[in-house]
């Protein structure tokens, strides 16, 4: 049962025992912002009859995040985080995805980058732990310290992003804009700014053969190496 309030109240709402939540609104965006206040007040309402139910407070966080509620999304993904974090495959990815979501809401949300790197290397490390290496956060770390023009640093993990290649299936969904051509781009202006010719070069080829993100742009690049 769910009782609308109406004004600037939030909605509240009351379960019976016999439903399953869940929380699936990729393909609906324009419900999803809708509808956000209603799933703020319904998982909150089943967090305080769940407090260890880990899938609930990363929805939580989720819907925060959706709402540019960047504070609370913040400190929903770090309870997230602080949970069990190993109980099955599907809750271990969970707490993964948690991590680099946390580092998009400080890069972005936070403007805080110190804590988004820090959060983007804890995401690939944990991968590590959760039995599949993912770059993901690498490539976030590496493009944010290009941004505030440290160059050597961007080069380290963007370098080392690309000497693993993306697995079949990803656990958490791939982004294949970030692993086949952000890595390759953000490579090639970092080797720009520290003299790596040869490096520069390839990695350009490589962005523009990739068939994703901005072709143009690597062109572009590429042309500045001539």
């Amino acid at each position: 049962e769910v009782l609308y309030i109406k004004g600037n109240d939030s909605p509240r709402c009351n379960f019976s025992q016999d439903i399953c939540l869940f929380q699936n609104r990729d393909r609906d965006i324009a419900t999803t912002l809708d509808r956000n206040e209603w799933d703020i007040a319904i998982l909150k309402s089943e967090i305080e009859k769940y407090p260890a139910d880990t899938r609930l407070v990363f929805y939580l966080a989720n819907t925060y995040f959706n709402k540019n509620l960047w504070t609370l999304a913040k400190e929903t993904y770090e309870k997230r985080i602080s949970m069990q974090r190993v109980v099955d495959d599907d809750a271990k990815w969970e707490c993964y995805d948690a991590m680099l979501r946390c580092g998009h809401v400080y890069a972005t949300g936070l403007q805080d980058a110190p804590n988004a790197i820090a959060y983007f290397i804890q995401a690939s490390s944990y991968s590590d732990e959760c039995g599949e290496f993912l770059v993901d956060g690498l490539i976030e770390a590496g493009r944010i310290y290009r941004q505030l023009g440290r160059f050597k640093l961007a080069y380290m993990y963007l370098d080392y992003a690309t000497r693993y290649d993306p697995p079949q299936n990803h656990p958490t969904g791939i982004d294949l804009t970030l692993l086949h051509f952000t890595r390759w781009n953000e490579l090639a202006v970092a080797a720009w700014h520290l003299g790596k010719i040869k490096e520069g070069k390839l990695a350009c080829e490589k962005a523009i053969n990739s068939k994703y993100g901005e072709p143009d742009v690597a062109m572009r690049n590429l042309d500045s190496f001539n």
